[in-house]
């Protein structure tokens, strides 16, 4: 049961595993099919979903066909996520953040790339910021960034922006240790979404 005020936004069904050759329908109407059994995958429901009221979601799955030894059983065997946004908001998977050192070496400053993609799914242009907060492991805020631009009516826009943190703490086996990536939506003066993301700092090299 959705509650009504569900209306106006978007609604997507997130699978982190099926096994396998899985179709999925909501409310009657079918939404997509996924054959592998390892995969994750969601599909946008928003328009064939009842906000005020009941849907019925049906998942039938075909195992008859194998898919290499991993996995016997059959099903749905990991989490199912419902997820609401607004229709201005990032992207499914939209965040992005790398950090890069002078020389490759992790002594000094580090460059942090910031990358955000967000989906304007209304009839309208629409202006948004994407502030960037960048927060230490001790939680508390290391860095910012801001970028503004305007997202076409029906379309996705990548906004990218960099931040440096003079002296960071860098991840190790021993010492694992983790910042955490703030990006906030905001238009016409109102927040719209906001994503936080784990990620480290540190270099890789043979």
């Amino acid at each position: 049961t959705l509650p009504a005020t569900d209306a106006g936004r978007r609604v997507w069904l997130e699978f982190d595993g099926v096994f396998r050759d899985s179709v999925v329908f909501v409310n009657g109407w079918f939404v997509g099919r996924h054959e592998s059994g390892y995969g994750s995958f969601r599909y946008d429901i928003t328009n064939v979903v009842n906000p005020g009221g009941k849907n019925v979601v049906a998942v039938r799955v075909d195992a008859s066909q194998f898919e290499g030894w991993f996995y016997e059983g059959a099903g749905i065997y990991r989490h199912v996520w419902l997820v609401k946004t607004s229709p201005l908001a990032v992207a499914p998977d939209g965040v992005f953040v790398w950090s890069r050192f002078k020389h490759n070496l992790p002594v000094g400053p580090a460059e942090l790339h910031l990358e955000t993609r967000l989906s304007n799914a209304t009839r309208a242009a629409a202006a948004a910021t994407v502030t960037w907060t960048i927060l230490g492991p001790d939680g508390k805020t290391v860095a910012k960034a801001q970028r503004s631009a305007k997202v076409d009516a029906g379309a996705v826009l990548d906004l990218t922006g960099t931040a440096r943190v003079p002296a960071p703490a860098l991840w190790a086996p021993e010492t694992p240790r983790l910042y955490r990536l703030r990006a906030e939506v905001t238009s016409g003066g109102k927040l719209v979404d906001r994503i936080e993301t784990e990620f480290s700092i540190r270099t890789v090299a043979f």
